[in-house]
């Protein structure tokens, strides 16, 4: 989308970062001139009907979000007037999304409300994570908040870099840090087609990322 230089409107940059629920990576040359923000997204494909519909999804969103940032930080306009196409989604329990929860099997997995806490042994007895699911249009939005902005204060490091390159190693879960200062994890997962298997994969994929990068920063097991 753009070159990180010295040129670039970092207060900007951050404030984007925050509020658009986009997977935004780095690339950093080795000529140390600057390193290129890119947007990206994954998709799990399954059945072979679908997956052309799961494409198209995946290349209007990631085409949207860098539209969307590239127009503000390296037009010199300002693009919250614009429509960019993303739906926020709504945090309330919809039929479709209540019908969808209830299918998740109660050995693995607690549910309350929009919230669904996953377990990764025996319930009570093992490591947990809570993941937080947002309706939107055609997209079902899953976030889980890893770390809070007090244990993210205390690292030694820059929090945005190193999330943006975090984003180009990982497999359909992306990291932001939210206008909250949170770190969180997140996917965005296209309606067309999702068995309730794959949901379950989405959600254990978010649940796994975010449990285990809390444990490196904390040791604890609090989200």
């Amino acid at each position: 989308m753009g070159r990180l230089d010295d040129n670039a409107d970092w207060e900007r940059i951050v404030e984007l970062s925050a509020d658009v629920p986009a997977q935004l990576g780095v690339i950093e040359e080795a000529d140390e001139k600057g390193a290129d923000l890119t947007a990206e997204e994954e998709v799990l494909l399954g059945e072979p009907q679908h997956d052309q519909s799961r494409v198209a999804w995946l290349v209007r969103r990631v085409a949207l979000n860098a539209d969307h940032v590239e127009h503000d930080l390296w037009s010199g306009q300002n693009a919250s007037g614009r429509s960019s196409g993303r739906r926020t989604g709504v945090r309330v329990m919809t039929h479709s999304l209540r019908s969808r929860l209830s299918l998740l099997g109660k050995e693995q997995f607690d549910v309350n409300g929009n919230a669904v806490v996953c377990w990764f042994g025996a319930k009570g007895g093992s490591r947990r994570h809570t993941v937080r699911v947002i309706d939107c249009e055609d997209t079902i939005r899953l976030e889980a908040t890893v770390v809070g902005p007090s244990t993210l204060e205390q690292l030694h490091s820059d929090h945005r870099m190193a999330t943006w390159r975090r984003n180009r190693l990982t497999s359909l879960v992306a990291f932001r840090i939210d206008g909250r200062g949170r770190l969180l994890a997140e996917a965005a997962v296209p309606k067309v087609g999702l068995t309730p298997e794959e949901f379950k994969i989405y959600l254990r994929a978010i649940a796994s990322e975010a449990d285990r990068l809390e444990l490196v920063f904390t040791g604890q097991d609090v989200q």
